[in-house]
């Protein structure tokens, strides 16, 4: 029986003793995608024409945006990690472009829902008290799609403001002080969380369906 193959991005990482470039997944990724009846295909990060190839070869049914290494326009000037975000955006946005004309399934997960924001010309604002956290989310109403959500782990410094959402996406949640937790396109079949599926522990039912649904598992 064929399984689809997922396909996910992965963050860079400096070796703390060697001049190397790493890159890396949680492993609680390869579970959850596994969970989700599918097989999960890390890709490696290459830049120019090489990142059309990747759909092209991989021959992906879906493909994830994880989070890590916040994107460069949120970045300090003066942080080494500004040259990781730089390198890490080129891939993405080239891919995310392709993979759009592919018709390919996406998800954007914390980074990867700003990373698609951005792509549409939405904007982000820096937030506090957001890291290692829970909060509740507020559903808004949308007749496609259904989240079923109360409450989400949080990680991240930058958030998206309902004015910030770039163009045809559509909100499908909120937090509290009026920030985008989720968003979907109206055009075409992507996604937007800004929470960590894969950091749930057990792995949240509400998480499994939502993306099984997405990707049509």
């Amino acid at each position: 029986m064929y399984r689809k193959r997922i396909g996910i991005t992965q963050k860079l990482i400096e070796h703390p003793d060697y001049d190397e470039t790493l890159v890396g997944l949680d492993v609680n990724w390869f579970s959850l995608i596994k969970l989700m009846g599918a097989v999960p295909i890390p890709l490696p990060l290459t830049t120019g024409e090489d990142n059309k190839d990747i759909l092209e070869i991989q021959t992906l049914d879906g493909l994830i945006f994880s989070g890590g290494n916040s994107l460069t326009q949120f970045e300090n000037k003066s942080l080494k990690s500004k040259k990781l975000s730089e390198t890490r955006d080129q891939f993405e946005f080239d891919l995310l472009k392709f993979a759009i004309k592919m018709q390919c399934p996406i998800l954007g997960v914390c980074r990867g829902m700003q990373l698609i924001n951005t792509y549409f010309n939405g904007c982000g604002t820096k937030v506090y008290g957001h890291i290692s956290t829970r909060h509740t989310i507020f559903e808004i109403k949308n007749p496609k799609i259904k989240l079923n959500h109360d409450d989400v782990n949080s990680f991240h410094n930058y958030a998206i403001p309902f004015d910030g959402l770039g163009s045809d996406l559509l909100p499908l949640a909120q937090d509290s002080d009026g920030n985008i937790e989720a968003f979907h396109h109206n055009l075409y079949k992507i996604l937007g969380i800004m929470w960590h599926p894969e950091r749930e522990k057990p792995v949240k039912k509400t998480d499994l369906d939502l993306m099984k649904r997405h990707f049509e598992l």
